[in-house]
């Protein structure tokens, strides 16, 4: 098996969301996959989509009723002591047609802090959901 660097796995979601955001047509989209070494993007996506939907998933902060997401997360331990770490997550949704691409990274959190990109990503979907309901493929709430 091949291992797949985090910075490929990084490059080849921000070229997805890209892709999504209609930043790149297809073709050179496709393109720039091969070119980084996968040739299927559809693995890439389940394997996003499965950090968030199954048990054992890293990014199951952001599973929802409501909308299907796909993400991925990072952390980094800082310096010699590793007293503070870098978290990080990205994705997109809803999953199945996609319109929304994200990238949270919050820098130099102390180790004990429990609240990491997730949670905040976390926070901006609920939002959505409860307030722009229409941003998540649900029915806009009454009289707006």
């Amino acid at each position: 098996l091949n291992a797949v660097l985090p910075e490929k796995l990084q490059s080849a979601a921000e070229m997805y969301a890209g892709c999504v955001a209609g930043a790149m047509q297809k073709k050179e989209y496709m393109d720039v996959i091969k070119s980084s070494g996968f040739s299927n993007i559809q693995i890439v996506k389940e394997g996003m989509r499965a950090a968030v939907a199954a048990d054992y998933g890293t990014a199951k902060g952001l599973a929802f009723s409501q909308v299907a997401v796909a993400g991925k997360t990072g952390t980094a331990e800082l310096g010699l002591t590793k007293e503070y770490v870098n978290s990080w997550t990205m994705g997109f949704f809803p999953y199945e047609n996609p319109k929304y691409a994200f990238v949270v990274m919050m820098e130099k959190g102390h180790k004990s802090n429990l609240t990491g990109a997730t949670f905040a990503m976390r926070q901006v979907i609920e939002w959505m959901i409860n307030e722009r309901p229409e941003y998540v493929g649900l029915p806009a709430k009454e009289g707006e």
